[in-house]
């Protein structure tokens, strides 16, 4: 996933707001999509553009706190973390599939983590 960010605005920011104001607004901004999540698990998908909206503004914010933390250090997390899932979906993969190595829905896909299907739920479970 690829998304442009407006540096400028985000180096404005870091420069006209103070550091702990920053870091509140990213923890309002985290708890506020913690909470259109829930709505979202018990509304049977019935707020999804609430949940789009608040990833917008963690993004916004987490970039901030990029910025202000080290961008590279943040980068080397990043792909560490990725790393680690990778493995955790290869092991997951090997330990508990349900298919044949003949059957081609075997294969891990993120997709299946996005949206599952009646095929799917048996092998990952559900939602």
């Amino acid at each position: 996933m690829s998304i442009e960010v407006n540096e400028t605005a985000i180096e404005k920011a870091l420069k006209v707001w103070p550091v702990s104001s920053q870091i509140g607004q990213c923890q309002e901004e985290c708890a506020e999509l913690i909470t259109a999540l829930s709505r979202y698990l018990h509304r049977s998908r019935g707020s999804e553009d609430e949940v789009i909206d608040e990833i917008a503004d963690v993004f916004v914010t987490v970039a901030q706190m990029a910025k202000l933390f080290g961008e590279s250090k943040v980068q080397r997390a990043i792909y560490k973390k990725i790393g680690r899932l990778a493995e955790r979906l290869r092991e997951y993969q090997d330990n508990n599939s349900m298919c044949g190595p003949e059957d081609p829905t075997a294969a891990v896909s993120f997709d299946v983590f996005l949206r599952p299907t009646p095929s799917n739920c048996m092998k990952y479970g559900s939602r």
